[in-house]
């Protein structure tokens, strides 16, 4: 087995020991192999964590970095500064440097709809079961697929993953009938029963405009029955929005001073693998330190953007690397130091309380 599923089965087995009360969000079929389908690169793990037990899940993956040989073990906080909790997502990412390969748990506690709860932590693990073929807990299936119907208006510019989710969506319809439809209508209303049928006739500008529908049904009476709650929400959602895009991106800029082209290539290429593995989402070369739209919407999804800068001026200087795997070294440290760091010595683990 690669590090990915040795670490993929590892992490679960420890989550279910620890006693924490998680569920997966999506994407069961795929846990075991991260790959995605028709893909070279790699998938996140998407779950629901009962708030009150994020040290646990901590403990369980400083103990899966330490006892699996990874390079690094980072928090990400740039998508949960909110003090609303159903707004943050916490980021766990594992480093490895050879091969270049990420591990990454991203952690929900809702699924929204316009900045408001359409399913909150406690509905969401409420309704957890079991998957008896993979040993681990997933949300309630009627949930899972109403978020998947919501999901699939979005996916135009991903028709394979698009594909994928329709043919789950319209096999669970199939299989549960009415008691799904029972479940869309009472969060969706009568538009959800329309959305489902345009999926199954593969119609995505229809399903995207009952899905639509739906969504602002759910979002005008939660406001109408929360309405100095929605407000509160709507300008704590805002807020984390702009320092999202503008103060505090996950990705960065970094200036790079290499020696020569032959350098440059070399370091370009690491790049294109670290892409692959999931270290970043994506890298693109700037000539200037000017930012734009295009580049703010590339560094909040993590991307990297590459200034060549002259030694003096540099955030990581190449001059010295000798080899590839050195390259890929100060890269991954350069990622990595940007974050808070979970400790990763054996000690720790046996000492850190997270429990």
């Amino acid at each position: 087995m690669t590090l990915l599923e040795i670490t993929t089965r590892q992490f679960f087995a420890d989550l279910e020991a620890s006693g924490a009360r998680y569920a997966l969000l999506r994407n069961a079929e795929h846990l075991f192999d991260l790959r995605k389908e028709n893909s070279d690169s790699i998938s996140d793990i998407d779950l629901v964590v009962d708030s009150g037990d994020l040290n646990l899940l901590r403990y369980v993956m400083t103990k899966v970095a330490v006892e699996n040989g990874w390079d690094a073990a980072i928090e990400c906080d740039h998508w949960a500064r909110s003090p609303v909790r159903n707004h943050n997502i916490e980021v766990f990412r594992l480093y490895a440097k050879d091969p270049l390969v990420c591990f990454q748990v991203d952690v929900f506690h809702a699924f929204l709809t316009h900045g408001v709860p359409l399913l909150d932590e406690r509905q969401l693990l409420d309704g957890r079961k079991r998957d008896p073929a993979r040993g681990v807990m997933r949300i309630d299936s009627h949930h899972e697929n109403m978020i998947r119907l919501i999901q699939i208006a979005g996916l135009a510019d991903a028709p394979r993953k698009r594909e994928r989710y329709r043919r789950r969506l319209i096999s669970h319809a199939r299989d549960h009938g009415f008691a799904f439809l029972g479940t869309l209508s009472s969060f969706l209303g009568g538009f959800a029963a329309r959305a489902v049928t345009a999926i199954q006739e593969d119609d995505l500008h229809r399903a995207k405009r009952w899905t639509d529908l739906g969504r602002a049904w759910f979002f005008a009476r939660f406001a109408l029955r929360n309405p100095v709650r929605t407000g509160r929400l709507l300008v704590h959602r805002v807020t984390d929005q702009t320092s999202r895009f503008y103060t505090n991106q996950c990705g960065c800029v970094g200036r790079f001073h290499a020696p020569n082209e032959e350098a440059r290539s070399t370091i370009r290429s690491v790049l294109d693998e670290m892409t692959a593995g999931n270290l970043i989402n994506h890298w693109m070369e700037r000539p200037s330190s000017w930012l734009g739209i295009r580049e703010r919407l590339a560094m909040e999804q993590s991307s990297l953007l590459l200034r060549w800068a002259g030694p003096g001026d540099c955030d990581v200087d190449f001059r010295a690397c000798v080899s590839r795997g050195e390259v890929a070294s100060l890269l991954v440290d350069f990622l990595a130091f940007r974050h808070q760091r979970l400790p990763t010595s054996r000690a720790a683990t046996g000492v850190m309380g997270y429990a």
